[in-house]
């Protein structure tokens, strides 16, 4: 050997004979001051024959090999016997007392333990075509060649059978021996097949097995792939874990013993999200409380649809269509109960091929209580909070992310409010945007991880509802929206209340209602599809924008499948049920033509200059006749010598929206956009801003008022011949 080479194995050597902590990490030095510390040891095992070499060759060490006899078991160190770092080997007692004993003492009692009947051990040893068992034994074969090669000093063997100790160690026999294996025992305890845990299709393999020492239990996950590796990862989960080095592919047996176990084991699918899956052939809504007759089907999604058992079916839906009284607007309460119906259904659309693609935007402002009564109709799950989960407090990412963990329940985003100047409102609106672009395209933001790979994208997994004071979103955005007016004093707050107090009255109709369509979950998608289409061509009859049509489609056939079911559990009084859907069906046409004509965009310029000069013409806007009389208290801007009308934009913009609602209309852009089309149009003056490499573009002019205030210059000729033109 190279002096590099022996340089390198008295490291190692060093390495091997240093104390240990419980995760075989090293130990520097060891204190000798108060109580002894119990680390990990090295413990040189005696071969079969009871014998250990004492001497230690530079060859054994080469490229990081020990000995194979070297195991490390717990112990401590007594502090007389310490010299220096590395001699204190005489010095260590181990925590096993057997281990302290002499190496023949240690040789004599395994010998006398071989020859006893073992009544500790459950043994079961195959001979031939006999078998000789006793109660609880563990079995496990293991094909190789058979022979005992002294060289080696390894047993190998064609069959053995395997036995665990009180002590919880594994033991194999041969037809001649016993041999240590583990100072461990696995335990294989369940085979699972779990649902992916997103709207694929995948499913994963899983198997638990409990791992047992003298001392400590512990319960592993593995993959199938994990157990081809199971004594690695048991060991590093319990370093304390022993293999004997004296078998000759010890590793193989004990995976081959735990395979054996896995092979046996009954499979449980787990199901770890909500929503309708398809399980065994049939569908099923997911939920820990699902009825489900395989008891073998776990459900483990953390939501539960909390429901009343002593109320049965009819009398769960009459309650429940209880809340289309809490006004006497049926356009409000007519939608938001067959969107919380549609929600749970969603992958059932899906599956039939006709995804819902919109936005339901409860449109009011504070005081209507828009949210409470979302709050009421879109409670599914008992463990969802008693506040809306998501508002546009929340970033983009984590919009998204709660966009695509809805899976069944309604994702409602609370309080949308539409940009003026601050930089929150520019914020809600590209977070409105990009809810729209999700929901109504299934499309998620690219985005890279922190490896730079492409991140996990989170598609809507249910319906989405927004609530605000006002609309947002482009002339795009907007017909991928179910616009629903509310007002206040359109809600009966009493009988709200009623739903606040008890909300069982929805969810006990929603248990029974969704076990229903699982039940005939086949049935329902084949509705869809034979009758979307048909609804479809209907709507088209009164509606122009494909978008609103395919909307008005769906909401109509999650009316036609809740009626059916209100049939089925006789819950409607004979003779009125051909008009309760009939009335449903005019109720949702009217909805969607009101929801299209708030939704539809007139030119935006012709918009804002019909606003401001009506406005101004009944002084509801007040515009001083020339720069002397201006009086900042009571006017908006005023008129110059030039024809040029100066207008305080921010004050302006918010009377602009807020004459476009008095109406019922959408006025369609932002505060910066609408300067953008005022100057494509040629109505207001500009000025140019020189900037590094280039010039920038303000939509205002530095005013003669004090602190030289910018506003926006209307030509006052040009923008009133405009709207004659345009506007007719």
């Amino acid at each position: 050997m190279t002096d590099d080479e022996k340089k390198k194995a008295i490291r190692n050597i060093e390495k091997m004979l240093a104390p240990r902590d419980k995760n075989m990490n090293i130990v520097p030095t060891v204190s000798i001051n108060g109580p002894p510390e119990v680390l990990y040891y090295p413990y040189f095992a005696p071969d079969e024959n009871g014998l250990i070499n004492p001497v230690f060759f530079f060859e054994d060490f080469v490229d990081g090999k020990t000995p194979k006899n070297v195991t490390y078991e717990p112990g401590y160190q007594r502090e007389h016997h310490m010299v220096d770092d590395m001699n204190y080997m005489g010095s260590i007692t181990y925590t096993d007392p057997r281990k302290n004993l002499s190496i023949r003492d240690q040789h004599l009692i395994r010998v006398a333990e071989k020859k006893q009947d073992r009544p500790p051990m459950k043994v079961s040893i195959n001979r031939g075509d006999s078998t000789k068992e006793e109660p609880k034994a563990k079995i496990s074969t293991f094909l190789g060649s058979r022979m005992n090669d002294p060289d080696e000093n390894t047993l190998k063997c064609d069959r053995i059978a395997i036995e665990i100790t009180q002590d919880f160690e594994m033991l194999c026999f041969t037809a001649e021996d016993c041999f240590f294996l583990t100072n461990f025992c696995i335990e294989a305890i369940e085979h699972r097949i779990v649902l992916a845990t997103d709207d694929t299709k995948d499913t994963i393999d899983e198997y638990q097995v409990r791992v047992k020492t003298k001392d400590k239990t512990a319960d592993i996950v593995l993959s199938v792939k994990d157990i081809d590796k199971l004594v690695t990862i048991v060991q590093r989960k319990l370093p304390m874990c022993t293999v004997s080095s004296t078998v000759s592919k010890a590793n193989a047996i004990v995976v081959n013993y735990v395979r054996n176990q896995l092979s046996a084991l009954p499979v449980r699918i787990y199901v770890r999200i909500s929503g309708f899956r398809r399980i065994e052939g049939k569908w099923v809504f997911a939920h820990d409380g699902a009825d489900f007759a395989n008891k073998n089907v776990i459900f483990q999604t953390g939501r539960t649809i909390a429901m009343d058992p002593a109320i049965l079916p009819r009398a769960a839906f009459k309650r429940a269509m209880g809340f289309l009284n809490i006004s006497d607007k049926l356009t409000l309460t007519l939608p938001l109960l067959l969107v919380a119906h549609l929600s749970p259904m969603f992958n059932l659309f899906v599956e039939a091929g006709y995804t819902p693609r919109f936005v339901s935007f409860l449109n009011g402002r504070t005081g209507s209580m828009k949210t409470s009564v979302s709050l009421v109709v879109f409670r599914l799950f008992k463990e969802q909070p008693k506040s809306p989960e998501a508002n546009f407090k929340d970033t983009e990412v984590a919009l998204e992310i709660k966009l695509g963990e809805g899976h069944g329940k309604v994702v409602l985003v609370d309080d949308y409010r539409p940009p003026v100047t601050s930089i929150d409102g520019k914020s809600n609106l590209t977070k409105l945007e990009s809810i729209i672009r999700a929901a109504g395209d299934r499309v998620s933001k690219s985005r890279s991880n922190s490896e730079l790979g492409k991140a996990k994208e989170y598609l809507p997994s249910s319906c989405v509802v927004v609530t605000g004071e006002d609309l947002g979103g482009t002339q795009s955005s907007q017909l991928r929206m179910l616009v629903l007016p509310i007002n206040k004093g359109d809600v009966d707050g009493r009988l709200l209340k009623q739903f606040q107090d008890d909300p069982l009255l929805i969810s006990t109709h929603m248990y029974h209602f969704l076990h229903w369509v699982g039940i005939y979950g086949d049935n329902v998608i084949q509705f869809i599809q034979s009758q979307f289409e048909m609804e479809r061509a209907n709507f088209a009859q009164s509606l122009k924008e494909a978008r609103v049509i395919d909307t008005a489609a769906t909401l109509m056939l999650v009316a036609r499948i809740l009626h059916q079911y209100g049939c089925a559990v006789e819950a409607f009084a004979k003779g009125t049920e051909t008009q309760i859907i009939h009335e449903w069906r005019s109720i949702i046409s009217q909805i969607m033509i009101e929801s299209e004509g708030i939704t539809k965009v007139q030119n935006p310029v012709v918009m804002y200059l019909q606003a401001f000069f009506d406005m101004e013409e009944r002084k509801e806007i007040e515009i001083a006749r020339n720069r002397s009389v201006y009086d900042e208290k009571i006017h908006l801007g005023y008129y110059d010598d030039d024809g040029y009308i100066w207008i305080w934009h921010k004050e302006v913009f918010n009377k602009v929206r807020q004459y476009w609602q008095r109406v019922g209309a959408l006025f369609p852009l932002s505060f910066e956009k609408i300067n953008e089309h005022l100057d494509s149009a040629g109505l207001i003056r500009v000025s140019y801003e020189k900037r590094e490499g280039g010039q920038k573009k303000n939509y205002t002019i530095k005013s003669s008022l004090p602190n030289r205030s910018r506003l926006v210059v209307l030509n006052n000729q040009l923008a009133r011949q405009y709207l004659e033109k345009e506007g007719n």
